[in-house]
């Protein structure tokens, strides 16, 4: 699986904070309303309110600055996707590069390998030397034997010659 092959999911979208709301003071009632909870109450309503104005203020710019943080924020996603992107394109790029190099390199060796089995049907002395070459160094055998064989081909005659040279049955192990 590719590094860079998942997209990154695009950001949250930014919230504009909940507006605020005023919510009056609770006017006295009883004996404190008659002895100066009106003064009072009309001094925590204005601080109220006051306080509300402020709080309003702060949401309402808080509120005008939604759209460019969405917009800072959707610029930054796309910046991240476009390198991902542009990532991803340089892997599959040195991947295709890669697996070109492979297929060149098979191609090459089944060309030779098809060139050896033309030859070894016209009976190439070069293509049956190489392809016993390959027979008896894909061979194996106890260290104790002579290995490689000393071997001749003769295109006239199409004889093959292996001359093995045994060890002694005490000689081996």
């Amino acid at each position: 699986k590719w590094r860079y092959s998942v997209p990154i999911p695009p950001p949250p979208p930014v919230q504009v904070p909940p507006e605020p709301v005023f919510i009056e003071p609770e006017a006295p009632r009883g004996v404190g309303a008659v002895l100066g909870g009106k003064r009072k109450h009309a001094e925590a309503v204005a601080n109220a309110q006051a306080a509300f104005a402020q709080a309003h203020a702060q949401w309402r710019q808080a509120a005008a600055a939604v759209p460019m943080r969405q917009l800072a924020q959707l610029a930054e996603h796309k910046q991240a996707e476009d390198a991902r992107q542009a990532k991803l394109a340089l892997d599959r790029s040195q991947y295709d590069a890669e697996c070109a190099g492979r297929q060149r390199e098979a191609e090459e060796s089944n060309a030779s390998l098809d060139e050896l089995i033309r030859d070894l049907d016209r009976g190439t002395p070069e293509a049956i030397e190489e392809y016993l070459g390959i027979v008896f160094g894909n061979s194996v055998y106890p260290a104790a034997w002579p290995w490689p064989p000393a071997y001749t081909y003769d295109a006239g005659t199409r004889e093959l010659t292996i001359k093995l040279e045994f060890p002694a049955p005490s000689d081996l192990p």
